[in-house]
């Protein structure tokens, strides 16, 4: 079997379907949400060019919210093609140093795209790292893979450049988007949290390792994974080493013992 058809087993792409259905799902109410707090935005005392600008804000959303949910779900269940989740400015610059492809100028809004996505990925990460430590550790036992292919909705940043590109494609601005970044960040990342939940609950519901020992993923500084026995001896041996819990609130609980240094 080879890699590409190996990350696309059908149990991987069911849990896959799931966890783009809850993303994807009441967008509408994202929409009510981000517009909410926009007002709520707008309504705040500011130099009279900032306020401008958040009531422009209030008013593009206005306009092009509406198409924003539909423009959500079509760009999610792209993802679900392999090979769909396009080039990022990252990719092309490792694809130049790698001789793939020829280094040139990138535009302003490019970058800005980058790190808009940079950041949302940074704060999905923030609410689910257990999560997704969890979902990897789980495509690994059942695609026999190191890790997540390149292009895979799973990857915070595969996952935030398509709600980012899902936005641009309503047609609201990288302005609008930079302007209520922390507004969005709190539903998307709720959101996301959520859909890794469900991907996990589903593979554990067919059977795929209720529980989770990561020790084999926690690497030493020589690059060299840390061996069961080894860590054993040394929490038993020093009772302060700190033996941490993870999610506990959703029926399948994952327990690694990490040495902190």
């Amino acid at each position: 079997m080879s890699q590409s058809s190996a990350a696309h087993t059908p149990l991987v792409d069911q849990a896959r379907q799931r966890f783009v259905e809850i993303l994807s799902r009441d967008a509408d109410a994202l929409v009510t949400t981000v517009t909410e707090a926009a007002h709520d935005l707008a309504d705040q005392p500011a130099e009279r060019a900032l306020a401008q600008q958040r009531f422009d804000v209030v008013q593009e959303l206005r306009r092009l919210g509406k198409a924003w949910p539909a423009q959500l779900s079509d760009h999610l269940q792209r993802l679900l093609e392999p090979g769909q989740a396009g080039d990022s400015l990252s990719g092309a610059l490792l694809g130049s140093l790698q001789g793939q492809k020829d280094l040139s100028l990138v535009d302003d809004d490019t970058v800005r795209r980058e790190i808009a996505v940079s950041r949302l990925a940074l704060a999905v990460m923030d609410l689910s790292t257990w999560e997704v430590a969890d979902l990897r550790a789980r495509f690994v036992a059942t695609a026999g893979q190191s890790d997540f292919p390149d292009d895979d909705v799973f990857r915070p940043q595969v996952l935030a450049r398509s709600l980012l590109r899902s936005w641009l494609g309503a047609g609201l601005s990288l302005d609008a988007w930079q302007q209520l970044e922390a507004v969005l960040h709190k539903p998307l990342g709720r959101r996301a949290q959520e859909a890794y939940h469900e991907a996990n609950r589903w593979l554990i519901e067919h059977g795929v390792m209720p529980e989770i020992d990561l020790r084999p993923f926690i690497r030493r500084s020589d690059g060299t994974p840390t061996q069961a026995g080894s860590l054993d001896e040394l929490a038993a041996a020093k009772p302060d080493r700190k033996s941490t819990r993870l999610n506990s609130s959703h029926g399948y609980i994952s327990y690694a013992v990490f040495c902190l240094k």
